[in-house]
């Protein structure tokens, strides 16, 4: 029964946790107490309020949260320190002029006593020696410094995730490397001991979060694990559920509800000129109604607003490609794939799934798509899309032998089976037998 360890570990004997399996900080988050991470994100500019200098994020992930601090304080020097490979070049790529570093916490870059202000959201918890991970941090924070920390206290008495815990309950270990589990007396007997005395401590979360979260994760060990997390599931997320109702509605009745969808949508995008997902509903509104350039113009709307979204971008591409600007698409298409590899995986998107179903001429577009994932080595996914437009009909899959866009997967063998599969009759009798 016992699952925590005397050390304060969760007694774990299972493999390490996969950090670039799975993508923390992508999505962009906004100081709104109305979602999880918009309460971190305020509580967190609020105790930055009167600090001047460098602000150093550890475990920064995909990097939404440096760039949110970024945004709203450019007066500061923001930099931002992880050790997956895979969400810092996410990271980098989303915003390029941030400092963005590999190293882990236990041994940060920077010299002493060079920041202002360190912050640590959900980080502590992962770590294998957190005790380390804060005297790295008292060593760079100067005198007077800030550390600002959002730490889970999952063996907090009287809390359900005591209660779990002690039953034997580690979906956080499998599913968010959840290797560390405190209660407020371990985090502040650590922290003094490392030369940091508790200032003060604000509660988050209601009980019937606690549930919601204790539910969400015994359903990933049901289900299997997740590429994202939940907070950057919901964060992508806020308007889906409403988006999708009121959208799936138009298509079934469009004289209906259209002139309603896009009054709400445009309400939400003036009372929050920054909420790109507002602005790329309203273009999904216009999409159902047959309206490409002015689909076109709020997808591109959006993507000045936000230009990490990988789904944004694919919207605009399927907008451009009805439009026959092909090469366009072409663009947008890569630039979503960049930012996330998945953006036309059919699963809950709401925007790249219905207008992928909306698209004419599918082999010409599952061809386009072959040569993007071509174009970045997924032979994978390339050989996936070169067989669904043979399926659809399309004449030329077979040009993909000799398109340079395909060198980098031609000869892969998944790739080079589905292009003998496409190829003439006679080609296949010659690469079969050649010595007849």
């Amino acid at each position: 029964m016992t699952t925590v360890g005397g050390d304060g570990t969760s007694g774990a004997s299972t493999p390490s946790f996969d950090y670039e399996a799975k993508q923390w900080g992508s999505s962009r988050i906004e100081p709104r107490p109305s979602y999880v991470q918009g309460l971190k994100l305020r509580l967190l500019l609020d105790a930055l309020s009167g600090i001047q200098g460098d602000v150093l994020d550890i475990g920064c992930g995909a990097g939404n949260v440096v760039r949110a601090i970024a945004e709203s304080r450019p007066d500061l020097r923001v930099h931002g320190v992880d050790f997956s490979a895979s969400a810092l070049e996410v990271a980098r790529r989303a915003a390029p002029d941030i400092d963005f570093q590999m190293a882990p916490a236990e041994s940060l870059p920077f010299s002493d006593g060079s920041m202002s202000a360190v912050v640590m959201l959900d980080v502590l918890e992962h770590l294998t020696n957190p005790a380390a991970a804060l005297r790295e941090i008292h060593r760079v924070l100067r005198p007077d410094g800030l550390f600002h920390i959002v730490l889970p206290l999952e063996v907090q008495p009287w809390t359900f995730y005591r209660l779990v815990t002690r039953l034997g309950w580690k979906a956080k270990l499998h599913h968010c490397g959840h290797i560390q589990l405190f209660d407020a007396q371990r985090f502040e007997v650590m922290a003094v001991s490392e030369g940091m005395a508790v200032r003060s401590v604000q509660w988050s979360f209601h009980w019937i979060y606690s549930l919601v979260d204790i539910g969400y994760f015994s359903f990933l060990e049901v289900r299997g694990p997740a590429a994202t997390s939940v907070e950057d599931y919901l964060v992508r997320r806020r308007d889906v559920a409403g988006a999708r109702t009121v959208l799936n509605e138009i298509a079934a009745n469009p004289s209906g509800n259209f002139a309603l969808a896009k009054k709400n949508f445009e309400r939400s995008a003036k009372t929050d000129k920054k909420y790109a997902s507002a602005v790329n509903n309203l273009g999904m509104v216009w999409y159902q109604q047959r309206d490409y350039r002015r689909a076109i113009r709020e997808y591109k709307r959006a993507v000045v607003i936000d230009p990490g979204q990988g789904g944004t971008h694919a919207n605009l591409g399927y907008a451009y490609y009805k439009t026959n600007k092909y090469a366009e698409a072409a663009g947008e298409f890569r630039k979503a794939l960049e930012i996330d590899p998945h953006a036309f995986d059919h699963n809950e998107r709401v925007g790249t799934m219905m207008q992928d179903r909306s698209v004419e001429n599918k082999g010409l577009f599952f061809f386009m798509m072959a040569k993007e994932y071509a174009q970045l080595g997924d032979a994978e996914h390339c050989a996936d899309y070169l067989r669904k437009s043979h399926d659809e009909g399309y004449k030329d899959v077979a040009k993909a032998k000799t398109d340079p866009a395909f060198k980098k997967v031609v000869d892969d063998p998944t790739v080079h089976g589905v292009l003998l599969l496409v190829s003439p009759a006679s080609e296949k009798t010659a690469a079969t037998s050649p010595g007849a």
